[in-house]
């Protein structure tokens, strides 16, 4: 009796030591690693927001060189001698200054030159009395800008061009360069405010609480700052401490994190625009929440000690009463009833005598559990062999009903011939009967339209054979627009058609490409209002071609989105509803998908993706 109160005692002990080694190793994990996570998380936020702020700067500035290359496209065909007065009505003039009235607050100025110049021409917002805007234009002899923006290099041909060298911050301006695309060799520089980037940038970012941001020029002047003190200043002032760290280099250089105390600092130099960004967050209310929940924690902790404390005690009584139970229970068994069970586990000696005790009743109820999981595994591949045969059996209806189609479809053809040919006869014997022929305008019609749907049902069922070979997009829409142009005409529609510069051939089936392309064309005409707008977008990448068709029309319901693909849906009055369906398969057959969409403004988008592949063919 003595060994087992030994047991218990022993057990007890152990059962406290280890609740209070386990939590504080626990606690102690927690902590470590909620600190190791908090500076993770502050490394993951700064990085976001870095990534963020590229990203739009990246998008303002190509905004920019848009709005300027718009303006040039406006003004590089209208004659100017240099040094002429520009008269109020001049179309030079009208574009300039429409173009910096509505953008005033940007651009500082702008600068033209010709190559057949021997001035500049100089473009300046001045805010007169009352608030309002005026242009003024002079011509000058030395352009008020960094000297290497005026010399233009052999790979300057672009219209306009987002890329480090057409783009200068200094002295709180933003240089940004665009050239034109004609034979005048025309250039324009654009002055612009190097703080509005910045600012509204990081206002659309709407950082919280505890991340701040710093952007400074490439000498280290600081553009915006959260305290505006710090503004026009250089950085080695106001923040020493992150100019030490980042020494005086002022060269594009790879992002890198470093931490200060509680602060986690992310410093990049961007190429375009050519700004130093630097992202900090105030990691110490992130430290405070975290021992605030460590406090918890312990004060959770001792609970739980208490709480083991009293399951002791109470696993200390249970024991005797365990003893008492075994006893009762052997006793029984002695007497021959072998019905019953100790349920009890243990890993003692207790335990072990228990469990030779129970050890046949177990094998009992395995053999019982075994028998019952053979039964499911067998239930579960009978239900398997069902669906088996299903599937097969459904196959092979399918087979059957494609093969007895085109069966059918080929005598039914051979019929229809037979007709044709008595309908042929029947004509030219009622030649001169007017009532009789329109009858026979009717049948005529009639077959053909019977003839194409059967073609269509037919190739609904036959996998597409392709003839591959060098096919240009822009010839199979032209040959397609080609056969559709009367029912265009006929509802007043108006094509637009944009492609992607330097479109390459793709190597495809032109006669299975036109077919899918009539079929989308086909609804996108018959969806339209009329007078409405068709637009046929082509654009390109290395890998893929991109045709899409948008129209004006109702859109695609939510409903229909499931069943558009699909064998005979169809919402119009007539047609067979395989049109869409024979488009998305020669589409996949090769290798490209087909999606479409509703347009915000109204109407319905379908883009076909296509692969190029086999280029070396493609270009030959």
């Amino acid at each position: 009796m003595s060994h087992f109160v030994s047991l218990k005692t022993r057990a007890g002990l152990f059962l406290i030591a280890s609740t209070i080694l386990l939590m504080t190793s626990l606690l102690t994990f927690l902590y470590i690693s909620g600190r190791k996570n908090v500076v993770i998380s502050a490394r993951r936020d700064v990085l976001h927001y870095t990534q963020l702020f590229t990203e739009n700067a990246k998008s303002e500035i190509a905004n920019r060189f848009l709005e300027l290359s718009n303006l040039q496209y406006q003004i590089e065909k209208v004659p100017l001698k240099s040094g002429v007065t520009i008269g109020q009505k001049n179309p030079w003039r009208l574009s300039v200054e429409q173009f910096l009235a509505g953008y005033a607050r940007k651009y500082r100025f702008l600068l033209f030159k010709k190559g057949d110049w021997d001035q500049y021409l100089l473009a300046k917002p001045v805010k007169i009395f009352g608030g309002e805007i005026r242009i003024r234009f002079d011509w000058i002899q030395t352009a008020p800008v960094p000297s290497k923006l005026l010399r233009r290099s052999e790979d300057d041909s672009a219209f306009w061009k987002v890329s480090p060298k057409n783009i200068i911050s200094q002295n709180r301006l933003l240089y940004l360069r665009s050239f034109s695309s004609g034979k005048n060799n025309g250039m324009v520089i654009a002055a612009v405010s190097s703080d509005v980037f910045p600012e509204q940038i990081i206002q659309n970012l709407k950082l919280p609480n505890q991340v701040s941001a710093l952007v400074t020029e490439s000498n280290g002047l600081v553009l915006f700052s959260p305290r505006k003190s710090d503004i026009n200043r250089f950085l080695s002032r106001v923040r020493p401490e992150i100019q030490r760290f980042l020494g005086n280099s002022s060269a594009t250089e790879p992002g890198v994190f470093f931490r200060k105390g509680s602060r986690i600092f992310r410093a990049e130099m961007l190429s375009v625009p050519p700004f130093r960004i630097i992202f900090e967050k105030n990691i110490s209310p992130d430290f405070e929440a975290l021992n605030a929940t460590l406090l918890r924690m312990i004060l959770f902790a001792v609970g739980i000690l208490l709480l083991v404390l009293a399951v002791v005690w109470f696993m200390a009584k249970r024991m005797t009463d365990t003893l008492e139970n075994v006893s009762a229970v052997a006793t029984r068994v002695a007497e021959g009833d072998f019905s019953q069970k100790i349920a009890i586990r243990r890993q003692d000696e207790l335990g072990t005598l228990i469990d030779t005790f129970n050890d046949m009743i177990d094998r009992t109820r395995a053999s019982y559990q075994s028998l019952q999981e053979v039964n499911r595994k067998l239930s579960e591949k009978v239900d398997e062999l069902t669906r088996t045969r299903a599937e097969l059996s459904q196959k092979q209806r399918l087979a059957i009903i494609g093969e007895t189609v085109s069966k059918i479809s080929h005598e039914i053809q051979n019929k229809i011939g037979g007709v044709s040919i008595w309908l042929q006869n029947l004509e030219m014997e009622l030649k001169e009967n007017p009532a009789a022929r329109a009858y026979i305008e009717e049948m005529k019609s009639a077959l053909r339209s019977f003839l194409e749907m059967l073609t269509h049902f037919k190739r609904f069922y036959r996998e597409p054979q392709l003839e591959k070979k060098p096919v240009l997009i822009s010839s199979v829409l032209e040959s397609v627009l080609k056969q559709f142009s009367d029912e265009i005409r006929g509802k007043g529609l108006k094509i637009e058609r944009k492609e992607s510069k330097g479109l390459q051939p793709i190597w495809a089936d032109p006669q299975q490409l036109e077919e899918a392309f009539l079929n989308i064309l086909i609804n996108a005409i018959y969806y339209s209002p009329p007078g409405g707008r068709v637009t046929i977008d082509v654009r390109t990448n290395s890998d893929w071609v991109f045709v899409s068709f948008s129209d004006e029309g109702p859109g695609i319901p939510k409903e229909h989105a499931h069943s558009l693909f699909q064998p005979f849906f169809t919402t119009k009055s007539s047609g067979s509803g395989l049109g869409l369906a024979i488009a998305d398969s020669i589409v996949r057959a090769h290798g490209g998908k087909i999606s479409f969409r509703n347009v915000p403004e109204g109407g319905a988008e379908f883009k076909i993706q296509l692969p190029i592949e086999n280029k070396t063919a493609a270009n030959a």
